[in-house]
């Protein structure tokens, strides 16, 4: 049991991709991302340096 599982673990070369018919990707169907601007929400208490001073 662990013989076999030691063997699968070892390292084997992957074999050569066939070079012989080239990749052609297709056009997708889904729409484009439409970048938007990120929307960051900082907490009140996070904005005033006051609430440090009350920590230590």
């Amino acid at each position: 049991m662990i013989r076999q599982l030691r063997k699968d673990l070892v390292p084997k070369a992957q074999p050569m991709p066939y070079f012989d018919r080239p990749f052609i990707p297709k056009k997708s169907s889904k729409t484009i991302t439409i970048p938007k601007e990120p929307n960051f929400h900082l907490r009140p208490e996070r904005l005033s340096c006051d609430a440090w001073s009350l920590e230590s």
